[in-house]
């Protein structure tokens, strides 16, 4: 019979959020990055220090993305912003749906081609109100679908 390893875990941080999401790793960084969703807030802890460093952001955040040179493309509600080396900062990147007060960005992905594509949703749940949108390596936002459920 062949003995099979269970792997165990462990709290990393016990962070005591009421809605956390989003967890990233920023290599350059060394860096864990979350959400705190409810509260507009950004949290990163840093490794291997563990040392925890939370910003309030002016809206609700819906992603993270690590971006070159320790810095973070933020999807908040109503557009995408870069944030600087502290997190503290934003440079506006471009408009996102600001036009749609209910929704906000909810996921993300990459492609085999190295573009971000990215969705977003209403806050209420509301059915067909969603788009996903792709940002290309000339770091243009196009809408590819919108009405989504």
């Amino acid at each position: 019979m062949t003995k099979v390893n269970t792997p165990t875990a462990s709290v990393f941080y016990a962070a005591a959020n009421i809605l956390g999401k989003d967890l990233v790793w920023h290599a350059e960084r060394k860096s864990v990055f979350w959400v705190v969703v409810e509260e507009k807030k950004l949290q990163e802890i840093k490794w291997p220090s563990r040392k925890v460093n939370s910003r309030d952001m002016p809206h609700r955040i819906g992603l993270l993305v690590p971006y070159r040179r320790n810095r973070l493309l933020t999807a908040l509600k109503g557009e995408l912003a870069i944030s600087d080396d502290e997190i503290g900062h934003l440079e506006r990147f471009t408009d996102l749906e600001s036009d749609l007060i209910e929704n906000c960005p909810n996921d993300r992905k990459w492609d085999s081609s190295g573009r971000l594509w990215l969705g977003t949703m209403n806050i209420g749940a509301k059915d067909f109100a969603g788009s996903l949108y792709c940002i290309g390596k000339v770091k243009s936002l196009t809408k590819h679908l919108s009405s989504l459920y």
